[in-house]
């Protein structure tokens, strides 16, 4: 299951834009309860950006390296709208990160996979 919540903080209203969303991968409930990374630390204050493979693979590199693909998140990113009514931006304008206490254990597991 593909998990999407909205990073905001105390001023934002329902009527904000949210750009910027925690992300992950079977660590969430149906439409709730969601724990991915360390999400659920409160001493948690970092993350990870997911960046498309457009940002930094060039074309004739794509497949041979592991990349985030945003479609499926994209897709339960429109779910929230129509549930609970979250506006987001257009495709291509939103951040995806992976909340975590250490940005740079992840950093450094990518040089070794």
């Amino acid at each position: 299951m593909f998990c999407i919540a909205p990073i905001v903080d105390d001023v934002m209203t329902m009527q904000d834009t949210v750009s910027f969303w925690a992300v992950g991968v079977d660590c969430c409930g149906m439409r709730s309860d969601f724990t991915c990374g360390d999400s659920a630390q409160p001493t948690a204050h970092d993350a990870v950006v997911q960046l498309e493979a457009e940002a930094f693979v060039p074309p004739y590199m794509e497949g041979q390296v592991p990349v985030f693909d945003p479609t499926n998140f994209y897709k339960a990113m429109n779910l929230g709208y129509w549930t609970f009514g979250t506006k987001n931006k257009p495709r291509g304008k939103n951040l995806f990160v992976t909340w975590t206490k250490k940005p740079f254990a992840i950093q450094h597991s990518y040089y070794e996979d």
